[in-house]
């Protein structure tokens, strides 16, 4: 560790016993209050950053640099100008057996920095003070489906827990304290408690994130201090509803991207999850929807009476979601996952594709024969994460041995953009459309036909490149 520690700088011991529900994540939110710093934002940097922020101008000098900090700090290193550094906009606390995307768990935390609070409407249930929030007023405006989705009213409804669940059709949720006062002008830091909301309760240990001014208050505020033992993922939410502007507090859930390795078998598991398959989940799901309300709009009754006489429906808080609509290609509800073939049959490369949600290789892995076809159209990155470069999985919890975080790497951070077989098909495409257009511009007809065709035959046959196809085609 101490090697490490030298090359990269990044590991802190503190000094306290180490403890479980013993205070030590408080102690951790005390210790980054002081000595939490970041490298600033250089110009150009970004296209717009935060302002008027109560802690934008506290800063310090910056420490020894290491091999991973940003280039420009390290050229202005070079060059004698150490520019100071600055408070981080979030501090996260983790569990040593997650596997944290960085990049991921960045983008989501500016985006959340850069959005305006939205007062919801609450319902808290007095015997537990938990919680019902509507969704974001914004998401339902932004479903490009013609799938009347209803607005589900918490005041009908007492069950917190299948309330939010039922919505469905947002990965995440906001949560907050009953609506107070607007914030005043000298004090508009962003007040955000991130992570897995569980229960409607408390965010889940493997990691959440709270904003730097929810941190200093934690840190230094002595009430807090009295509460440091007891089940501290717990405790964490309970700071957060006795803060003095608990009604301004967001609590924002993310309940897609978080979740445990499938091969942990508990109910938070599943397969790696990438932007391609949530994308077919919810076509299937849009799918059983426009057909639902086909059915309801040939009775020919008002909604209200349909909905009396219709078996089931997923919406409403006592509604019912089908169960095709829970799926996994590679985990069983409840159960431990083990290979149901002989892991020689397969490459290592393989018994990783086989741990991908929606993957071929995870379908058809029990079908004789099936495990070559099947691995050579797997899906790129490129595929995979829709032509972006984030919106995937953040992180991967419960990684017990060594093997599944080995697995998590290869699965997230290796792989090709665009596969041999995916390559071939751009090709193929790429020669077909470019003889179409060939024969649109011929005047003489056969001529013109016979060169496009003799042309676009070989050109797939020698493997060019989508680009060459295209200045081929430009040529013709």
């Amino acid at each position: 560790m101490l090697t490490i520690n030298t090359a990269y700088k990044d590991i802190v011991i503190l000094p306290i016993h180490e403890n479980m529900n013993g205070g030590k994540s408080h102690d951790f939110f005390q210790w980054a209050s002081q000595h939490a710093w970041v490298p600033p934002l250089y110009s150009g940097s970004w296209i717009t950053a935060p302002t008027g922020f109560s802690y934008a101008n506290i800063s310090s000098p910056p420490p020894v640099l290491a091999v991973h900090d940003p280039v420009r700090a390290r050229r202005d290193h070079a060059l004698g100008e150490r520019r100071p550094w600055v408070r981080p906009d979030f501090v996260v606390k983790a569990d040593d057996d997650s596997f944290l995307m960085l990049a991921e768990l960045e983008a989501r935390l500016r985006v959340e920095l850069h959005t305006p609070s939205h007062r919801q409407e609450i319902t808290f249930e007095d015997s537990t003070s938990s919680f019902i929030a509507r969704q974001e007023p914004d998401v339902l405006s932004t479903n490009n489906t013609d799938v009347p989705i209803p607005v589900l009213d918490a005041s009908t409804s007492s069950d917190s827990h299948t309330l939010s669940e039922s919505s469905g059709v947002s990965h995440k949720t906001l949560i907050s304290s009953p609506p107070g006062p607007e914030p005043t002008d000298d004090n508009t830091d962003p007040l955000i408690y991130w992570g897995y909301l569980v229960k409607n309760r408390f965010m889940a240990g493997e990691l959440y994130a709270l904003s730097w001014s929810l941190v200093n208050w934690v840190a230094n505020d002595p009430h807090v201090k009295t509460m440091t033992r007891g089940a501290e993922d717990k405790q964490t939410s309970k700071w957060m509803r006795m803060h003095p502007r608990a009604d301004d507090i967001r609590w924002v859930s993310e309940r897609c991207w978080i979740y445990d390795h499938p091969r942990a078998g508990t109910v938070y598991s599943h397969g790696f999850l990438f932007p391609s398959e949530v994308k077919r989940v919810q076509r299937d799901v849009l799918f059983d929807l426009k057909q639902y309300w086909a059915r309801e709009h040939e009775r020919n009754v008002p909604e209200p009476q349909a909905l009396g006489v219709v078996s089931s429906t997923p919406f409403g808080p006592y509604g019912t979601s089908p169960t095709w609509w829970s799926r996994s290609t590679v985990s069983s509800f409840g159960q431990r996952y083990s290979l149901p073939i002989p892991a020689s049959e397969l490459t290592t490369a393989q018994s990783v594709e086989a741990l991908v949600e929606g993957s071929e290789v995870s379908k058809l892995i029990k079908v004789p024969g099936a495990i070559d076809p099947s691995w050579q159209y797997r899906e790129g990155r490129q595929k995979r994460y829709q032509g972006k470069r984030l919106g995937g999985t953040i992180v991967v919890h419960y990684i017990k041995k060594n093997m599944w975080f080995l697995e998590t790497a290869v699965a997230f951070l290796e792989g090709e953009e665009v596969t041999e077989a995916e390559r071939s098909h751009l090709e193929h495409e790429a020669a077909l459309a470019t003889a179409k257009v060939a024969v649109a511009l011929g005047t003489n007809g056969n001529l013109l036909r016979e060169h496009a065709h003799d042309q676009a035959v070989p050109v797939v046959q020698r493997g060019h490149t989508p680009q060459d196809l295209w200045s081929w085609q430009r040529d013709v």
